[in-house]
């Protein structure tokens, strides 16, 4: 018999009948496949184990009857002495025990069936002790947080490290959905692991494996990824808002409380190795982790074209920074290095803000100097955005292409930022290997919030309708 038959045939949980062999009452034989395979002998055992547990009877008087070191009437006189002592809602076990002494029964002739109906039958109230019969974990609920955090800490740097590196998208933030296709790659990859290490990368640190519950064995992967699914869904609640809370906090209590999880109902978790070097080596571990990460989004910021640079390359580095700015620009840049407004997906966008004009100066095809001017003149309110966005992205597409930009890029989006803070100023600095400055002439305008306003009377005035203008210029020097 399996251990899901004799589960249901004796009426025990596997808990039960797991530490009923720690504990040497049985010893199942092994099948060829390495599974536990349970005789008929066994079950009438399990059933005898129960009656005797069910009265009340120790673990320790039934290895006692089991051996055959104690006789069974001296057992159960001890224990109706106990039960005369206890509340009036335990004599249903004394009367049975009665039962039991004057029929003569030994026990190895013992018929728990017949007893175990009647005991039920009296709904007496009698403590259920079999409760209590399970090996106890002696993994704390901490341990196994952190090695399930470090895991998870790993997917999503994998993660990101395909979504950024491989697939060469640009990481400039959280890309949408990471959390969940995070999700996704752990319930391929753990179960891998499983099927090959016994382990993940977190429990191995931990000292913690995985063994399947009948056979002591590592995991098939099918097992294993049941395993990860049902953890994901009862433990992780799939990372939906709220409802993956309610799961931690339920499987967390469970734990606490000795409950077998529900992912680990066919397999067990196995405390192997201790010592202080681990938390020394945890945090070092995470650390690591975190550093691959940020290589990975570092990696992912470099753009395609490095060194010098042509018009054709610019255009097209130019273009892998529009996702840096919210909602993208509403110019493209073609090869040629002009800015075209976006037609996607059958929309086109119409501007009142003009297109700023590019300019190149090239020795040998290299570029050595961009030129951006913007003009627009109106009469009244005035929709400019002084080319800011264009200039930052510009200085992205020359920056991030050389060592000067810093890891992570962070010199070259402290410049992009100088730029974006300073609107419609007149300024000059240097910066990753380039010399910027903006030269701005405002006609009529003045400058309210960073935002230029028709000017009446040497006020700033939104509602004036006096002809005004705006002309900016950026030079942007690539130094040798």
């Amino acid at each position: 018999m399996t251990v899901k038959e004799i589960e249901q045939l004796s009426g025990l949980t596997r808990a039960n009948i797991r530490f009923y062999e720690a504990e040497g009452l049985l010893s199942p034989s092994r099948g060829e496949n390495g599974y536990r395979d349970y005789s008929g002998s066994d079950l009438i055992t399990l059933q005898r184990i129960k009656l005797l547990r069910t009265l009340g009877v120790s673990i320790d008087d039934i290895k006692a009857l089991n051996s055959g070191s104690a006789d069974m009437a001296d057992i159960l006189k001890n224990r109706i002495k106990h039960i005369e002592e206890e509340l009036p809602s335990l004599y249903a076990s004394r009367d049975i025990c009665m039962s039991i002494i004057d029929s003569g029964t030994d026990y190895s002739q013992l018929d728990a069936g017949a007893y175990l109906k009647e005991l039920e039958a009296a709904k007496s109230g009698l403590a259920d002790v079999m409760s209590q019969d399970k090996v106890v974990s002696n993994i704390s609920p901490a341990r196994r947080y952190l090695a399930r955090f470090l895991d998870r800490m790993l997917y999503s740097m994998l993660w990101m490290f395909i979504y950024g590196v491989i697939f060469r998208n640009m990481i400039f933030k959280a890309p949408i959905g990471s959390a969940w296709f995070a999700l996704i790659l752990m319930l391929f990859l753990e179960p891998l692991f499983l099927t090959l290490f016994g382990t993940t990368p977190g429990k191995a640190l931990l000292g913690l494996s995985i063994r399947n519950a009948d056979t002591e064995k590592k995991l098939s992967y099918g097992e294993a990824f049941g395993r990860t699914f049902s953890l994901m869904w009862y433990g992780l609640g799939f990372g939906i808002p709220i409802f993956s809370l309610i799961r931690m906090y339920k499987s967390l209590s469970a734990d606490e409380r000795g409950e077998r999880l529900r992912w680990e109902e066919d397999s067990e978790q196995i405390q192997t190795v201790t010592g202080r070097w681990q938390w020394v080596l945890y945090p070092l571990a995470l650390a690591g982790i975190i550093f691959f990460g940020s290589l990975s989004v570092h990696l992912s910021r470099i753009p395609a074209n490095k060194g010098d640079l042509d018009i054709a390359q610019f255009a097209e580095n130019y273009e892998q920074y529009n996702i840096v700015f919210e909602g993208g620009s509403d110019y493209k840049m073609g090869p040629d290095g002009k800015l075209t407004e976006r037609h996607e997906q059958g929309i086109i966008v119409f501007n009142v803000d003009p297109a700023p004009e590019f300019r190149y100066v090239t020795e040998n095809g290299v570029i050595t100097t961009i030129i951006i001017d913007y003009y627009t003149e109106r009469t009244g309110v005035l929709y400019s955005s002084g080319a800011v966005r264009e200039a930052a992205q510009t200085i992205l597409a020359l920056a991030m292409r050389n060592r000067d930009a810093g890891f992570l890029g962070r010199a070259a989006l402290e410049a992009a930022d100088h730029i974006l803070g300073h609107p419609f100023e007149n300024y000059s600095f240097t910066a990753c290997g380039l010399e910027i400055s903006c030269e701005t002439v405002l006609k009529n305008c003045l400058l309210q919030n960073g935002r230029p306003f028709p000017a009446d009377n040497g006020k700033a005035s939104p509602l004036s309708d006096i002809d005004c203008s705006i002309s900016v210029k950026y030079v942007i020097n690539l130094t040798p």
